[in-house]
């Protein structure tokens, strides 16, 4: 059984490499890589000398063959190793990268050059193994094949060091990302697979009486290019995650003031890709692994998935979801983008799927010494997310971000507006606790969706010391909460309003009734609601019941109780129509509610009512 390396074993190793040279051994069954007399254990990440038997970590490595003391092997250690940008690839393998990478993007090339190149022909031994492995892939040759199975073929080991600077799962990604496209894609790969063929005669490596010297290479867009009648065929193409709100391999903003809600939304949204639950009635339309980085309130995250998972029924079994409880920084080139990198495809290695979504939340905690308002700094933070989402074809990246002091736009400089293709805000009414997520940017399609949601307490357990209620909270379309009480779930069956209130209550009914008219197709109401009344005609319906009161007192009491009962669901308003929702209350039993609203999640635009 090979051993996988540890992140402490991949260090010392990669230590081991810069100061010792080249391994004069390996023995992945024990977990040892040997340079001489030394062997590196890639598991604890100790190294021990069989000549003077002695052993030690990668700082006493550095020390003992670089003579530092005092912290100066951490300063090398950082300097060379850590904080160091990767060796450039080799050139010469250049053609062999290009060849493997548009073969793992579509295995249907093998075809076309299996009589131009062979598995001799690779110079590079982990080049030979994905060549054997995509000729003999299993799966359907019109689709990419997957990360898993390409690691799986170089060993499985995410952290074995392919070249210094770039592990197994790194090195894959790169070749996937950096595969040429070109509209000839057949013709392409022959004339690579030529040039590779070539390259292995002239160095002795082959004898083939038929060497030529490959064609002129054809023309190849450096910029994802292709012909007109092109459109129809095989290709990346504009499709969506959620439905109608995020798309496949694209990159979205949830931002929203503080305790707004927007990463209880945020987390509601991952579990609902990773489950295939709907989205406050929206689809998912491609469910499958999400990674989540909390680097704000990761203690937090865990209690709101742990809520999630509770008030949904979810069994705590394994589900596609991976949280990363550490901060990251993406602003710079030489942070932690490419160590994410390798950490997702490792990932993706233990679930044996796919990541469709990675969720950072928030932008501002994972850019490190980054200006927001700097062009240049954001740039470079928008630049290192292209690198992750490029790294996972079909993957969408969301940034949970905050809003301006004003609350009227995203923070910070506005390149991160213009380079996302999905922005939704959120925000929280103080008063009435309504929620809003508004679709305020959508690349691709029609944007203004709203969802109207509030949050639930869910208690989790009580704390052992003193028996307090340990409690986080669930996103739920508004008249959620309503809906538990009267299905029994919650402390109330049923909801409690004033004699005022029912009083008006009554009155919306009396305005309904005497002058109703059909709902207008423009407010985009469920079927179910079929009448509406203006709002005129239930303020003077209210105050024939209420006759010896005065205007100032009638319209301060509407005032109230219009809003009491807009956040409870039991009534809807889009200036100037009021109508019942169908929501039960004390007065209409729940057998008598008008029709079924629990998908009934995103409503028309909503207007205060004027002035009276």
């Amino acid at each position: 059984m090979t051993i996988l390396r540890t992140k402490d074993g991949a260090l010392t190793e990669r230590v081991a490499r810069r100061l010792l040279g080249a391994p004069s051994g390996l023995e992945p069954e024990k977990g040892q890589v040997r340079f001489g007399d030394i062997v590196v254990n890639i598991k604890t990440g100790r190294y021990f000398d069989f000549e003077d038997e002695t052993s030690g970590t990668h700082i006493e490595l550095i020390q003992r063959f670089k003579n530092l003391q005092n912290g100066q092997a951490e300063k090398w250690l950082k300097e060379n190793i850590t904080d160091a940008a990767p060796d450039p690839l080799p050139d010469d393998m250049q053609a062999e990268r290009a060849l493997i990478g548009m073969l793992a993007m579509q295995p249907a090339l093998m075809a076309a050059i299996e009589e131009e190149v062979t598995i001799d022909g690779f110079a590079e031994p982990i080049h030979k193994q994905l060549f054997a492995a995509i000729a003999d892939y299993p799966g359907e040759t019109d689709k990419p094949v997957s990360v898993k199975y390409l690691m799986d073929a170089a060993g499985g080991d995410p952290l074995y060091p392919v070249f210094e600077g770039y592990p197994l799962a790194r090195y894959v990604g790169i070749l996937i990302a950096q595969a040429p496209m070109a509209p000839d894609a057949a013709h392409l790969a022959r004339t690579i697979a030529t040039q590779i063929r070539t390259l292995a005669n002239r160095e002795g490596d082959l004898d083939d009486e038929y060497d030529l010297e490959p064609e002129p290479a054809p023309f190849v867009s450096r910029f994802g290019g292709i012909a007109f009648e092109q459109l129809d065929e095989p290709g990346p193409e504009h499709e969506f995650l959620v439905d109608d709100l995020m798309t496949v391999g694209d990159k979205s903003v949830i931002g929203g003031e503080s305790k707004a809600g927007k990463s209880f939304l945020a987390t509601h949204m991952a579990a609902c890709i990773a489950t295939a639950r709907p989205f406050f009635g929206h689809k998912i339309l491609k469910p499958g692994l999400v990674v989540y980085q909390a680097g704000e309130g990761a203690k937090g995250v865990k209690k709101r998935f742990r809520a999630w998972r509770q008030h949904f029924g979810v069994p705590a079994g394994r589900i596609p979801l991976y949280l990363l409880q550490s901060k990251i920084d993406i602003f710079s080139h030489e942070g932690d983008t490419a160590a994410l990198i390798e950490e997702i495809a490792g990932i993706e290695q233990l679930y044996g799927m796919p990541v469709m979504a990675m969720f950072i939340d928030t932008l501002a905690k994972a850019t490190g010494l980054a200006d927001e308002n700097s062009g240049r700094d954001m740039g470079m933070v928008m630049a290192n997310i292209d690198r992750i989402s490029g790294a996972f074809p079909g993957c969408h990246v969301c940034l949970v971000h905050h809003m301006n002091a004003g609350g009227t736009k995203l923070r910070g400089h506005t390149s991160i507006y213009a380079n996302i293709d999905q922005v939704m805000l959120v925000s929280n009414d103080p008063e009435t606790k309504v929620r809003t997520a508004l679709l305020d940017k959508q690349k691709d399609g029609e944007d203004g969706t709203k969802i109207l949601f509030e949050l639930l307490q869910v208690e989790l357990g009580r704390r052992a010391s003193d028996g307090k209620p340990i409690t986080s909270c669930v996103t739920l379309p508004i008249g959620g909460k309503l809906e538990l009480k009267l299905e029994g779930k919650a402390k109330d069956r049923t909801i409690s309003l004033t004699s005022q209130q029912k009083n008006i209550l009554t009155a919306l009914k009396d305005a309904l009734a005497e002058h109703g008219e059909p709902t207008p197709e423009k407010l985009k109401l469920p079927r179910a609601i079929s009448t509406v009344v203006q709002y005129k005609h239930w303020r003077d319906a209210y105050a024939a019941i209420a006759a010896d009161a005065e205007e100032a007192s009638i319209k301060k009491a509407m005032t109230r109780a219009g809003e009491r009962l807009y956040a409870l669901g039991i009534i809807g308003k889009v200036n100037p129509y009021v109508w019942l929702t169908g929501r039960a209350t004390v007065e209409t039993p729940l057998d008598m509610a008008r029709g079924d609203f629990g998908s009934a999640d995103t409503v028309p635009s909503q207007e205060e009512f004027p002035e009276t």
